[in-house]
């Protein structure tokens, strides 16, 4: 597994603009906010769109205006309780409990690039405190894992 943080437009080496590389040299708040991920898994959910009928009974984790509609996120149990989980995938939410401002840079790419490395599809929505991590339902343990292997690693380079 390998950690990467961000560097600058273009490197020496050529990466295009916007890459990640791995660095030890130093720390920032960067590699601060990535030792404390602190990442939890929490329940199940499915995501709904007003095609799917949105019922009065729902309390959504997450709700998004989109052009083409509303979509929520609603947690499994109420979309099998109002008749609309038929067929659709489950996935956990994973919340990152640091505490990052909305200006921090990399770290949703980082997370979701850790993921991405073994295949695992991530939805990331941010919120004002925290990043949540929409995963398959079947792979979740194994994102939880990874993530908490980067949130190790990066407790290393805040040592130096």
């Amino acid at each position: 597994m390998l950690a990467i943080r961000p560097i600058g437009e273009t490197s020496e080496h050529g990466y295009p603009q916007g890459s990640y590389r791995k660095t030890m040299s130093s720390y920032s708040d960067f590699d601060l906010a990535l030792s404390k991920l602190h990442p939890h898994l929490y329940g199940k959910y499915v995501f709904l769109s007003q095609r799917d009928g949105l019922h009065a009974g729902l309390e959504p984790f997450a709700q998004i205006k989109e052009e083409e509609g509303l979509t929520v996120i609603v947690p499994l149990e109420q979309a099998k309780a109002a008749g609309v989980s038929e067929g659709k995938k489950i996935y956990r939410r994973i919340t990152l409990e640091c505490d990052v401002s909305l200006e921090e840079t990399g770290l949703t790419f980082t997370v979701a690039s850790q993921l991405a490395s073994q295949s695992i599809p991530c939805n990331v929505l941010s919120g004002l405190h925290h990043d949540h991590l929409m995963v398959p339902a079947e792979r979740a343990k194994e994102a939880l894992s990874l993530l908490q292997q980067l949130s190790q690693q990066a407790k290393g380079w805040v040592q130096y």
